[in-house]
């Protein structure tokens, strides 16, 4: 999927550029994704995981659709 290429090409570029985190809030990028796209849907991607976090009014969607992101 898009979604799992675009964090396994950037945790490579984590470490070639030696940075901690990724913060993706482009509404544009996450529909690329293929993730959730509202405002309060961000995207981090760590050298170790990708995660969804999601402000309370999304919770419920989150575990329903996203399946290759960890939701915190």
């Amino acid at each position: 999927s898009n979604k799992l290429k675009y964090i396994t090409d950037n945790c490579k570029y984590l470490d070639e550029k030696d940075i901690d985190a990724l913060l993706i809030k482009s509404k544009t990028v996450k529909k690329w994704m293929n993730t959730m796209t509202g405002s309060g849907c961000q995207v981090l991607i760590t050298k170790e995981h990708g995660y969804l976090i999601v402000d309370g009014r999304y919770i419920t969607e989150a575990k329903e659709k996203e399946h290759d992101l960890e939701i915190k």
